[in-house]
């Protein structure tokens, strides 16, 4: 689970509770409970938490051994003999999908930005 996850890559970045709640200004109690499962996780959480770990929302999800899994089957001739499938518990689905959009949301506007400066420069 995402919680038990959280908690170990906390402690394998050697950080105490109190330590990413200052970093975060995420109060230790809530964190605490983050990790123990009794509080939901929401995106910004984790990207608050993803940031003082130094790692991305996706990375510590992939940690989580809930993402996306590749096998390559070549038994059926088809998909060039890759085959996935994904497990996901629903809020960490919800929040995956959020970071997706966030992540289009993001290279649109620089798309947008790029187009923008191409017309600048023509202009002068």
């Amino acid at each position: 689970m995402i919680h038990q996850t959280l908690k170990e890559v906390r402690k394998e970045k050697g950080m105490t509770l109190q330590e990413v709640s200052d970093r975060t200004n995420i109060p230790v109690r809530t964190i605490e409970r983050i990790e123990s499962g009794e509080t939901r996780l929401d995106m910004e959480r984790l990207e608050l938490l993803a940031q003082v770990y130094d790692m991305s929302p996706t990375e510590i999800m992939a940690l989580d051994n809930k993402g996306i899994h590749f096998s390559v089957d070549n038994s059926t001739g088809g998909n060039n003999g890759v085959a996935y499938y994904c497990v996901f518990h629903e809020n960490e689905k919800d929040m995956y999908e959020k970071l997706l959009r966030a992540k289009d949301e993001l290279i649109e506007a620089q798309r947008r930005e790029i187009e923008l400066l191409k017309q600048m420069k023509g202009g002068q």
